[in-house]
């Protein structure tokens, strides 16, 4: 569990976890599913935060 995050995080990085565990594909392949996955996620929240800074 990761309690520092806020839940719209938190559910985003446990479904990129489970896409990322398709036994079907490849370690290599699985990995950059989540980073692809889970790294859109990160920037935008990024993004809003200087967003919200900047208005400041």
């Amino acid at each position: 569990d990761i309690p520092q995050l806020n839940e719209d995080a938190r559910l985003e990085i446990t479904k990129a976890i489970s896409e990322a565990q398709n036994p079907d594909k490849s370690a290599e392949e699985n990995i950059k599913s989540f980073m692809n996955n889970i790294l859109p996620s990160i920037e935008t929240k990024d993004k809003d935060n200087e967003f919200e800074k900047s208005k400041e």
